[in-house]
């Protein structure tokens, strides 16, 4: 919880320090790959009330799942517990240097596109993230890579690592969310590319060096005794 506070803590001193910020460039990658602004496309065409809302109910889970999904492997499966821990912080703590490094505009930003979520969570009587952009300094121009993306998928492969094909049915989560960051004009495709990225690097960086302490471990119990 400590380093995760301190994330938080960085993550907004990155807002204020951040200069030069990226516009054109992730817009510009769009265009490469796609010919268009996914975004704007699943605004001004397949936009209505049930994907405002479902989308803003997804997204706001970012919040949520990595502390839930930590309670549970700290209570069911300790040693993947640390491994994820371990996976979650690299990814965090990677995309926060990226984001002194390449501060990016967000498609509500770059393209104008509509922020969706200000606008769901005003009709509820609750701006949740107006408060927390306005009142608390979140950093706006942490786009790439996208952490709604990361943790998600960083989730689902320590789920199928430790269940298996039971644990399939979990891709759903963050194929949602994913088209939730896009649609609702939070985040590029390419943000999300690259959260994918991100989230998978720390995985297997995690899991690599789990196995070779296990493997010291052996051998010196193997040597002890």
């Amino acid at each position: 919880m400590i380093l995760f506070i301190g994330y938080e803590a960085m993550y907004s001193l990155a807002g204020s320090l951040a200069s030069n910020i990226h516009v054109t460039d992730l817009i510009e990658m769009e265009l490469r790959l796609f010919g268009y602004i996914p975004t704007l496309i699943l605004q001004q065409n397949y936009r209505n009330i049930f994907l405002d809302y479902l989308g803003t109910a997804l997204y706001t889970l970012h919040f949520v799942l990595p502390v839930t999904f930590s309670l549970i492997l700290w209570r069911y499966s300790l040693k993947n517990y640390w491994n994820w821990i371990t996976a979650f912080l690299l990814c965090s703590y990677s995309a926060l240097a990226t984001f002194l490094i390449f501060p990016s505009a967000p498609p509500w930003f770059g393209v104008n596109a509509v922020r969706i979520i200000y606008q769901t969570t005003q009709s509820l009587g609750l701006p949740t993230y107006r408060t927390v952009f306005d009142y608390l300094s979140a950093n706006p121009f942490a786009t790439f890579p996208s952490l709604h993306a990361a943790y998600p998928w960083l989730i689902s492969m320590y789920s199928i690592k430790i269940y298996r094909a039971k644990a399939l049915p979990i891709l759903i989560l963050p194929i949602m969310i994913w088209f939730s960051a896009v649609y609702l004009g939070e985040h590029y495709v390419v943000d999300v590319i690259g959260g994918i990225i991100f989230a998978t690097i720390s995985f297997v960086i995690a899991e690599y060096f789990s196995r070779i302490y296990s493997s010291f471990h052996e051998s010196r119990k193997g040597g002890v005794s």
